[in-house]
């Protein structure tokens, strides 16, 4: 499938430039900040940077701990980013085809590797390129484009007659138009750029870390939903395995996420389940922590 695949994106006018496929005019569109993220952080969450099993017991969760069903496929990961999942993909795919519409496909650690593929392109545009995967897998992304249906859809069609689809979407808060994160977003976009932001959380994310801990720690009590009103800071303290250096880089990372993006569009169990069938699509599975689904084409 490699040979059949490089033909079609030559065909398709597509170049390769360090290790990567990509158009001549080909630009980021509404992901340049993820790309930002990816450029500055590309270590932070790959486990075998930071010496944990996170990103891997994660990719357990997406993909319902099947990976008997990646072994020796031909295999799709939608919006890799920096490689946290395909540093494990890699490692049981026939081929892995490595897909993001950023500047972060560059910053992937595992794009050199025999059996890993790496295309720069918004994912719907993959369809012209008639080529089917066997597995397609998505995390952390149907959110934020323009449309998740449109983009469910996508995964659907690139995926190959009996194949598996494994994708989440975010859930949606109970009162979205109260939650701190989605009120800060709405005024930091008027004046904030990620350099801002970036810049600003370096300066002073200890302080924010510091006081948010020894407040919870005063109440005896978890109360970051609070202090998020005052200003929203993921805080992985005692929920991930990780050094004080990590916990902030961490931090920092997530916030830039939480608040510097275009397209935020959660979608309820009900909301997904509802558009599928509406396409005579059955849902094989779903995991209500990890807010991911498997479909069966």
């Amino acid at each position: 499938m490699k040979i059949e695949l490089k033909k079609s994106l030559n065909d398709a006018g597509y170049i390769l430039s360090n290790n990567v496929y990509k158009k001549a005019q080909n630009n980021d569109q509404y992901s340049s900040n993820f790309s930002k993220q990816w450029r500055d952080f590309s270590k932070t969450q790959v486990d075998e940077f930071n010496g944990t099993n996170i990103s891997e017991n994660l990719l357990r969760g997406v993909i319902f701990n099947e990976f008997e069903n990646i072994a020796d496929k031909n295999v799709l990961e939608i919006g890799c980013g920096s490689g946290r999942f395909t540093e494990h993909l890699s490692k049981y795919a026939n081929l892995l085809v490595l897909n993001d519409m950023s500047e972060a496909i560059y910053y992937n650690h595992y794009i050199s590797k025999s059996n890993v593929l790496a295309i720069k392109s918004d994912f719907k545009n993959l369809k012209d390129l008639n080529i089917k995967f066997d597995v397609v897998i998505c995390r952390g992304v149907l959110q934020h484009t323009p449309n998740p249906y449109n983009s469910i859809i996508n995964l659907y069609d690139l995926c190959s007659p009996n194949g598996i689809i494994y994708f989440d979407v975010y859930k949606k808060p109970k009162l979205k138009f109260i939650n701190p994160k989605y009120i800060w977003r709405y005024f930091l976009k008027f004046f904030i750029t990620y350099e801002i932001l970036h810049k600003f959380l370096i300066k002073n994310i200890d302080k924010f870390l510091l006081i948010r801990r020894k407040l919870n720690k005063l109440f005896k009590i978890n109360l970051n939903y609070i202090w998020d009103y005052f200003f929203p800071i993921y805080d992985y303290k005692n929920k991930l395995p990780l050094n004080d250096n990590q916990l902030k880089e961490w931090a920092i990372l997530d916030t830039l996420d939480g608040l510097i993006t275009k397209f935020d569009t959660p979608l309820s169990y009900k909301e997904i389940n509802n558009f599928l069938n509406k396409k005579n699509i059955k849902i094989e599975k779903y995991d209500d922590k990890f807010s991911s689904y498997k479909i069966i084409k």
